[in-house]
C-alpha cells in the first residue's frame, strides 16, 4: 500500500524535525524543504497528497510558493505561521 505522501517546507530546523518526526512516527512518507525554491522544486518533481508551507522562507516565500503550485496542481496546502 502506498503511503500518503507529504511535503513539509520551513526555513526553521526545529520546526521542520519537529513536523517531519511526527509525521514519519505516523506512517506518512515525508519530503523535507528548508526555502521556497526548493519546496517549489520538491512539488514539482515527487507525486505530493498534502504540502505544508511556512509562510515566512528565504528565496521565495510560502504564498508565492502556494501560489505558483496552485497554477498546475491542486494538492491541499497547509499554510504554517510561527506568528503568533
Amino acid at each position: 500500500m502506498k503511503k500518503t505522501h507529504i511535503l513539509v517546507a520551513d526555513d526553521d530546523p526545529a520546526t521542520l524535525k519537529l513536523v517531519a518526526a511526527n509525521l514519519r512516527a505516523r506512517g506518512y512518507e515525508v519530503s523535507l524543504a528548508t526555502n521556497g525554491e526548493e519546496a517549489l522544486e520538491v512539488a514539482e518533481r515527487e507525486l505530493l497528497d498534502l504540502i505544508i508551507l511556512d509562510i515566512m522562507m528565504p528565496k521565495i516565500d510560502g504564498i508565492t510558493v502556494c501560489r505558483r503550485i496552485r497554477e498546475w496542481s491542486r494538492v491541499p496546502i497547509i499554510m504554517l505561521s510561527a506568528r503568533g
